[in-house]
Formats: C-alpha cells, sequence, structure tokens
C-alpha cells in the first residue's frame, strides 16, 4: 500500500501539471479572462461535489449545533477564497508560462506560514524557516531578468491566488478537525472535507456565471468547453482524489513529497512543449541556461517543501491533530 500511494502521488503531481499545460492554453490561445474558465469549471464540479457530500457526510447526530455552525462559517471562508484562488491562478497564466506556474504556487506555502503565525500564533522550527527562504529564492530565479520578469499585473494577480489558495488550505484543515474531534476515516473526512468545499466553489462559480449567461458573453464556446473546460475540470478533479488517496496509503509526509514533483514535472513538461511546433504559442523556448536555472528552482522547491515538511513532523505536529487539539480545548 505504501508503494501504491507514493505512485499516486506521483500520477496526481502528474495529472495536475496536465492542467496547468491545458489553463495556460486555454487563457493564451482564446483571449477569454482567467474568470470565464474558472466559473465554467465549477459548474462541471458542482454535480459530482453534490453525490460527494450525501454519500460521505458524517451522521448529524454525530455534531452539536455549534460544531455545524462552525463548519459552515468554514465552508463559507473555503469556498470565496477557493474560487478567487482559481481566478487569480487562471488570469496569472495570461502572462506566465505553465512550466513556471507549478513551481510558483510553491509561495502559497510561505503564505500558509505567515497567516498561520498572525492568526493562530503558530511556531516554526529552524528547518521550516530554512525552507520557507529556499522558495523565496526559487521564485527569484523563476522571475528574474533571464527568464523573463513579471509584470505588476502578473505579480497581483499571483498574489491573489496564492494567498487564496493559502487561506483555503487553512480553512479546509480547520473544517477537517471538526469532522475528525468525532473520529472515522482519515480518508473519508478528507473526501467529505473536499467535496463541501468544492461544493460551496461551485456555488460561488454558478453565480458568478449567471451575468455572462444572461448576456452571452464572457462563456467558453462549445469548442473551448470539449479542448479545456471539460479535460481539465475533470482531470483536476481525478487528481485531487488521487491525492487523498495517496494519504491515506503511505502518510501525509511521503504523498506531499510525491506531489510536490509537479514543479519538477512542469518544467520538463514546458521543455517538451517548446520544442513542439504546435505549443510554442503556450511554452516559449528557452535556452540551456534557462532551462537548467528552471530545474535547480523545482528541485530547490521540492527540497524545501520535504524540509518544511520534516521540520513539522520533528516537531511533533500534524496540521489535522493541532487543529483537533485546538477545537476539543475550545469545548471545555
Amino acid at each position: 500500500m505504501f508503494i501504491l500511494g507514493i505512485v499516486l502521488g506521483f500520477v496526481a503531481a502528474f495529472l495536475q501539471s496536465t492542467c496547468y499545460v491545458i489553463s495556460g492554453a486555454y487563457v493564451r490561445r482564446t483571449g477569454q479572462p482567467g474568470w470565464s474558465l474558472a466559473a465554467p469549471q465549477q459548474l462541471v464540479m458542482l454535480p459530482f461535489s453534490i453525490t460527494g457530500v450525501l454519500l460521505l457526510h458524517p451522521p448529524l447526530e454525530v455534531l452539536t449545533s455549534s460544531e455545524i455552525r462552525e463548519l459552515l462559517l468554514w465552508t463559507a471562508l473555503c469556498m470565496v477564497t477557493g474560487y478567487l484562488g482559481n481566478v487569480g491562478l487562471f488570469q496569472m497564466q495570461r502572462f506566465v508560462e505553465p512550466s513556471r506556474t507549478a513551481p510558483l504556487q510553491s509561495l502559497k506555502i510561505p503564505f500558509i506560514a505567515l497567516m498561520n503565525f498572525a492568526i493562530f500564533g503558530h511556531s516554526f522550527t529552524v528547518i521550516q524557516i530554512a525552507a520557507l527562504a529556499f522558495i523565496v529564492f526559487a521564485a527569484k530565479l523563476l522571475t528574474d531578468s533571464s527568464q523573463g520578469r513579471l509584470c505588476v499585473s502578473a505579480w497581483a494577480w499571483l498574489i491573489l491566488g496564492v494567498a487564496s489558495f493559502a487561506l483555503c488550505d487553512i480553512t479546509v484543515g480547520r473544517m477537517l478537525g471538526i469532522t475528525q474531534v468525532h473520529a472515522g476515516s482519515v480518508l473519508k473526512n478528507s473526501m467529505f472535507i473536499f467535496a463541501l468545499g468544492t461544493l460551496g466553489t461551485s456555488f460561488v462559480g454558478v453565480l458568478s456565471v449567471i451575468p455572462q449567461i444572461l448576456s452571452r458573453t464572457g462563456m467558453p464556446s462549445k469548442d473551448s468547453w470539449v479542448r479545456y473546460v471539460l479535460p481539465y475540470s475533470l482531470v483536476w478533479m481525478v487528481s485531487l482524489v488521487l491525492l487523498f488517496v495517496s494519504f491515506s496509503f503511505c502518510g501525509v509526509l511521503p504523498a506531499t513529497m510525491a506531489q510536490s514533483t509537479r514543479a519538477l514535472i512542469s518544467v520538463f513538461l514546458g521543455w517538451v512543449l517548446a520544442k513542439q511546433s504546435g505549443f510554442t504559442d503556450i511554452e516559449k523556448r528557452v535556452s540551456k541556461g534557462v532551462f537548467i536555472k528552471r530545474f535547480l528552482a523545482a528541485i530547490l522547491i521540492f527540497t524545501a517543501i520535504a524540509l518544511y515538511c520534516r521540520g513539522k513532523e520533528n516537531k511533533g505536529s500534524n496540521e489535522i491533530l493541532e487543529v483537533k487539539k485546538s477545537f476539543i480545548k475550545s469545548k471545555e
């Protein structure tokens, strides 16, 4: 099971890297804004998320009224931040190639650390602080003059995306902590929280797509639905399901390390696509020196994530257990 969990983590990483190529192709080839993909994507996810919530929800009688209210509050925050994260990601890809998108998304981790410190007063080990510095340095390598500096708009959308996803991840941790107070399968609870969060984000997507439907503008064409929206939505959903199963089979640390290889995979995918005549509008051809720099940045990110998770493990904490303990303490 352990080896299978690692393999599933690698497959999830590859699928997510593929999704960055699909979304990058959509915004670059159609010229449509990022939110014109974010909203339809959530429409596709809606029936799956409803099914997941109905099948996986914990027995309502085990949750107190205060727990249900708190769960709904975190879900509301998750739905908004998840949607804004997608918009920021897709809009950023109008300026940034897919091969740099995945590595730059790792900036989410420093944002999570800053938010946990500011909101919950979390402390960090020396190893974790060094890991955060590695990620920031890797981002600098990916945005220096040889790579093509990011314009102000690209930085703005990047910060919106990673900050929103960071806050979304924190809310997911709090939601999972509430359900785990009553024990049960970690995998089942994780899948329920994923479905509940996706349902909330889909609701925001439905609201945002109504004006587009009424005005008949800004919606993807039928061709775009087939080539971009449906493939992106379904592949991304499968990647997340595989990732949760990977967590269950081999543990959070090994699965996270396997998934963090998406930065490396994205760099290699970009190199392959740039050599194909039909994909140079998605990935620019770069010199060997630039490719090596991107590869080193991806290696640095992989190392940083491993160190950050290891530092967390050595500290004797795991996100779910921390939330669980704090939640129980608040009830005493």
